[in-house]
């Protein structure tokens, strides 16, 4: 009767929608986001712009993109930190990414730092299709849902940590701006538990 309770208590975790823990605009957003992170389900990104707008971007089927946009009220902040716990499954040899995101590198490309469903840790150069630009450091072969990914952003820095471990960091220029975000694509990615913002 314990092991069953303990599995129901497993699986009422597994199931619970992620939560954020403030209430800005950005945190309802990405809870919103995690939430509907599923299984062998295509996903897009959400991004904060700095001092501007919450952009939602979610993929659906091919050829079909869908947007919406929320007020992100704190103006022009001088630093951002988001965190997540994340895991995945299914095949390993799957494709699957889940990350975080940490600015534009140009008009069409994304900086983000992302766990593959291979277990490593990539530093991605995001445009219609997920590039790898680098590979940075080992993971675990699934991320169990203990494994938490932060990110740490100012004006001209970016920050990765993997399990309080510090496996990236890069600056740009201040007249770039900078946009964070939670990112997940592929059927190789089972979806997180929890993402934290802290502006």
């Amino acid at each position: 009767m314990r092991l069953l309770s303990l599995r129901l208590l497993a699986a009422l975790l597994l199931a619970t929608p992620a939560l954020a823990d403030t209430d800005s605009p950005l945190a309802r957003h990405l809870g919103d986001f995690a939430a509907d992170v599923k299984p062998g389900k295509m996903h897009g990104y959400i991004i904060a712009e700095r001092g501007g707008w919450v952009t939602f971007v979610r993929s659906g089927p091919p050829g079909a993109t869908f947007y919406t946009q929320a007020d992100y009220t704190d103006q022009d902040p001088a630093s951002l930190t988001i965190s997540a716990m994340l895991f995945t499954g299914g095949n390993r040899e799957g494709h699957g990414y889940i990350g975080l995101a940490y600015k534009m590198i140009d008009e069409n490309n994304l900086g983000a730092v992302m766990i593959g469903s291979d277990g490593r840790a990539h530093h991605y150069r995001i445009d219609d299709k997920l590039q790898r630009h680098e590979w940075i450091e080992d993971s675990h072969p699934r991320l169990d849902g203990t494994d938490r990914l932060k990110l740490y952003v100012t004006r001209d820095t970016a920050t990765a940590w993997l399990n309080e471990r510090q496996i990236f960091t890069t600056s740009f220029s201040t007249d770039e701006p900078w946009k964070v975000g939670f990112l997940v694509a592929g059927s190789g990615v089972s979806g997180l538990t929890g993402v934290t913002v802290v502006p």
